[in-house]
């Protein structure tokens, strides 16, 4: 057991790529290397916004805070709002198009795309399902629903997993009769 776990530190070991660091042809104005700045904003969570206050160094993201004078927030978040910072750093993120683990094309997810598109339309969008989270945007919404209409059996299904759908659910199933609740509010 002793040499699998040394083969596999040695197997992790390496030398890093060669990377090589720009500077700016032209700073920013307002910023200063190594002094973060500041920004309030407000990040969308379900249907709500939260007020946050946002560090920003050299232009990313690197903390996120309530913002106190925030009615949504008053100063206070949640652990996926702290922890939505690494969604912009994800080393897993794809890079490439890929299909069935294989690298593809653009131009192959392109012509795929297209061909499950006539297919979907000659059935008039059965079997066809878009699952999102909750959509708060007009335009992301507008979309949605000229697909909607253009294959008129689609569903559309949103669900979001960190929000209240399952308060909603535990209430809707206390007012069903004959459904049991485990937990002491029910």
């Amino acid at each position: 057991m002793a040499a699998s776990l040394a083969f596999a530190g040695l197997s992790g070991c390496g030398i890093a790529p060669e990377e090589h660091i720009v500077p700016y042809v032209k700073q920013p104005d307002g910023l200063v290397l190594g002094k973060p700045q500041y920004y309030a904003t407000a990040m969308p969570f379900g249907a709500d916004a939260i007020g946050v206050l946002v560090e920003s160094h050299e232009g990313r993201p690197t903390n996120i805070q309530g913002s106190p004078d925030h009615p949504s927030s008053l100063g206070a978040v949640d652990s996926f709002v702290q922890a939505s910072t690494r969604e912009l750093y994800d080393p897993d993120r794809a890079q490439i198009p890929t299909h069935l683990g294989e690298i593809s094309s653009l131009p192959a997810f392109i012509d795929e795309a297209q061909g499950m598109a006539s297919t979907i339309k000659t059935l008039n969008g059965e079997g066809f399902r878009i699952l999102t989270g909750t959509v708060t945007s007009p335009l992301v919404s507008g979309q949605i629903q000229a697909l909607l209409k253009l294959y008129p059996n689609a569903k559309w299904h949103q669900w979001e997993p960190a929000g209240s759908d399952g308060a909603r659910a535990r209430l809707s199933a206390r007012r069903r009769p004959g459904t049991r609740c485990a937990t002491v509010s029910c």
